[in-house]
């Protein structure tokens, strides 16, 4: 279903979207609604998006570091010391990502974009792993497939936020 791992996020996304291509009547009737003050929104909105993309490169690369922590030699004590405060950076991170998609639906809605729906998308997703990072417990048996499905929920996020950013910055085209 997903695009080539050779194209850029901005293609893979285009690509799932049908090539991105619009007649020109849509493309002038999307035109003349996007003013000056709906483009600065529109544009406060794809780089809200940008920055909730590194926030999940954050926490893939935290998810990661627990992986590594529960394969590692260590003793039993010192693997959930470590444990315990790579989750507590997760669910700060996870944090930030909640805010940060707050702030883009807001801005979503003040300017009507079509990526209200793709954010909703992510804000299920987040609610859903939130929880599940909740749940570790620091036992490479307990905590191993949690830990793969939320790398594999985190990428399918971030490849939902390349859509989104799609979605609203085709609003407003940037004239070249």
């Amino acid at each position: 279903m997903w695009a080539r791992a050779s194209e850029s996020p901005e293609e893979k996304a285009k690509g799932q979207q049908g090539g991105g291509q619009q007649s020109g009547g849509q493309q002038a009737s999307r035109n003349s609604t996007c003013n000056a003050a709906i483009a600065l929104k529109v544009g406060q909105l794809s780089g809200g998006i940008r920055t909730n993309v590194a926030i999940q490169e954050q926490e893939l690369i935290s998810i990661s570091t627990l992986q590594g922590i529960l394969a590692s030699n260590q003793s039993a004590s010192e693997i959930k010391l470590q444990y315990e405060t790579e989750r507590q950076a997760l669910m700060v991170i996870q944090k930030m990502g909640v805010e940060a998609r707050t702030q883009n639906s807001v801005l979503a809605a003040e300017v009507q974009s079509p990526a209200q729906a793709g954010l909703k998308i992510v804000e299920g997703a987040q609610q859903v792993e939130i929880q599940q990072v909740s749940t570790l417990q620091g036992s490479r048996q307990a905590d191993s497939d949690t830990l793969q499905l939320l790398s594999k929920e985190v990428i399918d996020g971030t490849r939902q936020n390349w859509l989104n950013l799609v979605t609203a910055d085709a609003q407003c085209p940037r004239m070249n």
